[in-house]
């Protein structure tokens, strides 16, 4: 199954020592730790398809041991009838777990599909070897029906889908040169080409399931950005409001910030410079705030940063911010010389809201008194200023 959007997607992880696990798990290129997530969580999903695979394997098994009546055979098969329940209900708990939203390790699930597919090919093997026509036939079209279907489930880790290829295919191999019978060699002889088949597809469908997860990433990523300056606009705002609003309790300050003589640079050199001078802002404000802090670009010269810090410190940041804007004047690519300053407002929760949907009111009301006062100012809400508020649109839905 394809992927569709990352909240919807099911997702798995490793325990940090397991080294064998993930050598066998590591995608064709570098890849981010929640695609990484999302590959492994591949490796749980569809039970009915393994449990089909699973009574294909017990059917045949069956089968030779009542025609064979070999006892290493009817071993084999009730140890897989065993192994087969086992990854059945385990990968149906975990399945559950994902469904809720948890993200379940894989390392048990896969260790029991290596020993699923370690028992088919002992299967194969020991059926080649029984000169029973029928079950050498059923040997041989279990082997064949399943490794395709095996490795395209493990798409998401090509190491394990050869793995688990070889481990059906190789003893069945093996089983044909033992059994002595010439024209079976032809079989043998194709096996390199047959799991590089094999393997071939299985990459070509992990790049593209890959380059869809990047694609997606990509698209979710320029939905929440400002496309001039790479700054988070009003949709990536609001998607981490929602999740600092699902965290109660948090302090948080919100500060609406203004430039201070931007429309006479976009005036009188274009709207080009203007275009540059907002990228030279956004590049001052990212390198004032703190890596945790969000940054904003509410539209035109108006920008917005987001922290959780106490009031005595929002107002430090802003003194910051006033004098990172209007200190050094900014070189244009026209070659001028220009400067700007900020006029800045800012509101606390909970010292001055209850809820953050009411941050950016009463931010934004601080900022019109800011401008008010004169340039380059820096001002908290206070109740004083809501006898002249502004109408903004709420942030929230």
């Amino acid at each position: 199954m394809l992927p569709t959007s990352p909240e919807t997607k099911l997702r798995g992880q490793l325990s940090s020592r397991s080294f064998v696990s993930a050598w066998l798990t590591v995608p064709r290129r570098p890849i981010s730790p929640q695609h990484q997530a999302i590959l492994l969580g591949t490796l749980l999903s569809s039970p009915s398809v393994v449990a089909a695979g699973s009574l294909a394997g017990l059917l045949c098994g069956i089968t030779a041991t009542i025609r064979t009546h070999g006892l290493i055979i009817a071993g084999l098969t009730a140890a897989q009838f065993v192994l087969v329940v086992v990854r059945l209900v385990l990968l149906v708990v975990q399945h559950r777990q994902q469904r809720g939203g948890a993200a379940p390790r894989v390392e048990a699930l896969l260790w029991l599909s290596i020993g699923w597919a370690g028992f088919q090919g002992a299967t194969a093997l020991v059926a080649m070897l029984s000169h029973d026509t029928p079950t050498m036939v059923m040997g041989a079209a279990l082997t064949m029906s399943i490794i395709g279907p095996l490795s395209a489930r493990a798409y998401a880790a090509p190491r394990l889908a050869l793995l688990l290829a070889s481990l059906c295919d190789l003893p069945f191999k093996i089983g044909l040169l033992i059994n002595g019978e010439p024209w079976l060699l032809v079989l043998v002889l194709l096996t390199p080409v047959y799991l590089r088949a094999v393997m071939g597809i299985v990459c070509e469908y992990h790049d593209l399931v890959l380059a869809m997860l990047e694609s997606e990433a990509l698209q979710r990523a320029r939905a929440r950005h400002d496309p001039l300056t790479g700054l988070l606009n009003r949709t990536g705002l609001e998607e981490r409001l929602h999740a600092w609003t699902a965290a109660p309790g948090q302090r948080l300050a919100m500060l609406c910030l203004d430039l201070d003589g931007f429309k006479a640079v976009n005036d009188t050199l274009g709207h080009g410079a203007g275009d540059e001078l907002l990228q030279r802002v956004a590049d001052r404000l990212r390198a004032t705030v703190r890596p945790e802090d969000a940054v904003i670009r509410l539209g035109g010269d108006e920008f917005m940063i987001v922290t959780h810090v106490r009031p005595a410190e929002v107002r430090l940041l802003s003194e910051r911010l006033i004098q990172a804007i209007r200190g050094e004047p900014y070189r244009l690519g026209t070659g001028g010389l220009v400067r700007v300053g900020v006029s800045i407002g800012y509101a606390c929760l909970p010292e001055d809201a209850v809820v953050p949907q009411d941050l950016w009111i009463l931010a934004d009301t601080a900022l019109y008194a800011a401008k008010k006062s004169g340039r380059g100012a820096a001002l908290r809400y206070n109740e004083a200023m809501a006898a002249s508020p502004q109408i903004v649109t709420p942030l929230l839905r």
